[in-house]
């Protein structure tokens, strides 16, 4: 295994300390709790997502529930399998997570709408940032969807929409 680092990477390190040693501020950014303290630190958010050095986003409502509502669902089908029958019973707590991950599920869209969201928005090349789901919602089929647009595809498998 080769733990050295490419010359596109070296260079890479290079820029990101050049830049660093003229941009990061002498001092410490004040506290976040104060008014001074917040827009100092959206600040410097500003300037390295401007350098194009701030990768990290919060991910779109559509993403977030696809992802929450497949381990929820996995999570109780392995307590499941763990449990056997008794986990369906009122006597045992798992029947209401059971519940509740059944029903939350399905909640605020189907998980087939919420993938139809993502892939339109990756085909659309705003993949950084998820935007706002346009109106109407996309159908709720089952099945994969596909998305094209300029020439690019993104596919969203449809395996756990049953």
């Amino acid at each position: 295994m080769d733990l050295d680092f490419s010359e596109a990477e070296r260079t890479f390190q290079l820029e990101v300390r050049e830049w660093l040693a003229g941009n990061v501020p002498g001092t410490p950014l004040p506290s976040m709790d104060t008014p001074a303290g917040f827009d100092a630190h959206r600040e410097w958010e500003r300037r390295l997502h401007e350098a194009r050095l701030s990768v990290l986003d919060w991910p779109h409502p559509a993403t977030a529930k696809l992802v929450a509502a497949d381990a929820a669902r996995d999570a109780v089908t392995a307590a499941l399998q763990v449990h056997g029958a008794i986990g369906y019973t009122d006597e045992h707590p798992l029947s209401l997570w059971l519940r509740r991950v059944t029903a939350l599920r399905s909640a605020w869209g189907s998980p087939a709408a919420h993938r139809e969201l993502v892939a339109a928005a990756l085909a659309a090349g705003d993949a950084g940032h998820l935007g706002q789901p346009p109106d109407p919602l996309p159908s709720t089929a089952t099945g994969g969807t596909a998305v094209a647009t300029a020439g690019q595809e993104a596919t969203v498998p449809a395996a756990r929409d049953a």
